[in-house]
């Protein structure tokens, strides 16, 4: 030892044929120990009677392999979803459906798509007409009663929404143990501002409710409407609640856009005040917005927003020509299905490959490349390493793996080892890119390896050894994929 330093060296012939074996035999390299920590894992937060978009799909494929991830740690996981059902947006477009659009879905196929182009008529109306403004607050209030005309029309619209994001779900393959609708919490979040009322955060200003968090460094903001209608962060108060008294939670983490980081801060300060038991075990992860190819910014509410289908349709053209350029051999019916596999793979890597703080420029012409760090590269790279097995003549062995002692051998190697130690630290910060980026400097590794180490043209002992070594990288790369909630494919 020298100074701060400590030399250590590492003893190949023991370490190789001892992680060789732990990977290839044991079913779950890398799995952490059990964490007897229970984590709820709040993710997408779909508006119904709105379209998907493209930073839903980022979303889900943040929380998807954050979810994924957490589990292979050791954490026991419960993944719900939220959706806003009672929001403004709502009356904007009931009342446009009302309006424009009553009857005609008998002639629509898509409807949940269909619903966001109301939605978004109903807002430009909104935005310029205060005729329209009025009637639609009148609905709004109206929606927290009872059975009445605009409940009931809500409910069915509702129904078609949930089928669109239903259908969605099975896509990016995001699975929720529950689903909160905050419809549900305006009683209880009324009552909530009744109880702030013995705090002296909580004043009125013409009748109207206001929360002053301002000696903590936050903005005052209002809980009830002038007319009486709840909030987001009324109901979020409540819905807070419900969720430790559902679940013995350990931890609380809410994934969203980063434009709702003030109103995390200021839900986490209120639950504070109201002397929440739990409230140090929530967390916010505010994840950075998608812009088009320009960094221009997409807009729902203006109609700019990228649809997940229109996106997903091209990536879906785009893949399966890059299919029909490699593999004629598939009739179309199979060429269609892989393609689907490899559009999806393709924007849950992109859109999980950077952290969740930094924002993406969206191009879909990058993200379907087979080329460069993407996910259809990495699909391609199991494929690759499949068919070396499944077209090798000889076993794979660990009898003679000290013989993989090449740069390009050991710098696989080594990688490999390193998975274990990815997964635990991606679960513990909360950034599943990390795992994105260690996948894809392992199939970089690998496809080095692909090039120069030949396993059927070398003598067979060396050849078992490297064949061994392929073996272990397909069970690393799977697993990544799966962690990361890329499709996997047996042919591309």
């Amino acid at each position: 030892i020298a100074g701060p330093y400590l030399n250590f060296f590492v003893n190949y012939n023991k370490f190789i044929p001892h992680l060789l074996k732990e990977i290839n035999k044991t079913v779950s390299y890398g799995r952490g120990i059990t964490k007897n920590e229970t984590i709820m894992l709040e993710y997408i937060g779909e508006n119904p009677l709105k379209d998907l978009h493209i930073g839903h799909l980022r979303q889900a494929a943040i929380g998807g392999s954050l979810h994924k991830i957490l589990d292979y740690a050791g954490f026991d996981v419960i993944p719900v979803n939220y959706y806003n059902d009672s929001g403004l947006h709502i009356a904007k477009c009931l009342w446009a459906y009302d309006k424009f659009y009553r009857g005609k879905e008998r002639k629509i196929k898509e409807k949940g798509p269909w619903l966001g182009e109301i939605y978004v008529r109903g807002n430009q109306e909104f935005s310029v007409d205060k005729n329209v403004q009025e009637e639609v607050k009148k609905i709004h209030q109206a929606l927290e009663k009872s059975n009445n005309k605009w409940t009931r029309l809500k409910d069915k619209l509702y129904v078609w929404s949930v089928k669109y994001f239903d259908e969605f779900h099975k896509d990016v393959d995001a699975k929720f143990k529950k689903i909160y609708r905050d419809s549900d919490f305006t009683s209880e979040g009324k009552k909530i501002v009744k109880k702030l009322e013995k705090t002296k955060y909580l004043t009125y200003e013409d009748n109207v409710p206001l929360l002053d968090l301002t000696e903590f460094g936050l903005q005052k903001t209002i809980l009830l409407r002038s007319d009486g209608a709840a909030l987001y962060l009324t109901k979020d108060l409540a819905m807070a609640f419900q969720r430790f008294k559902d679940f013995k939670l350990d931890r609380l983490i809410y994934i969203t856009g980063s434009e709702q980081n003030l109103n995390f801060q200021q839900l986490f300060k209120t639950l504070e005040i109201l002397k929440l038991k739990q409230a140090s075990k929530l967390f916010h992860l505010g994840v950075e917005l998608v812009y088009d190819r320009d960094g221009k910014k997409y807009s729902s509410r203006e109609g700019t927003a990228v649809s997940y289908y229109s996106v997903l349709n091209n990536a879906l053209n785009v893949a399966l020509q890059r299919i029909e350029e490699r593999n004629n051999d598939l009739i179309l019916p199979e060429r269609k299905k892989l393609a689907k596999k490899l559009a999806i793979g393709a924007l849950l890597y992109y859109l999980n490959k950077v952290s969740p703080k930094k924002k993406i420029n969206f191009d879909i012409e990058q993200a379907v490349s087979f080329e460069g760090q993407t996910g259809p590269y990495l699909q391609y790279s199991y494929v690759r390493a499949l068919r070396i097995i499944e077209k090798a003549k000889i076993r794979a062995s660990p009898k003679s793996v000290t013989k993989l002692d090449s740069k390009l051998e050991l710098d696989l190697i080594k990688k490999l080892y390193f998975f274990p130690h990815v997964v635990q630290k991606a679960a513990e910060s909360y950034q599943p890119h990390l795992l994105a980026e260690y996948a894809f400097e392992l199939a970089s590794l690998f496809s080095s390896f692909y090039e120069k180490c030949s396993v059927t043209k070398v003598d067979k002992t060396l050849g078992s050894a490297r064949l061994y070594l392929v073996k272990a990288y397909l069970r690393v790369i799977e697993k990544c994929l799966k962690l990361l909630g890329i499709p996997v494919v047996n042919k591309m």
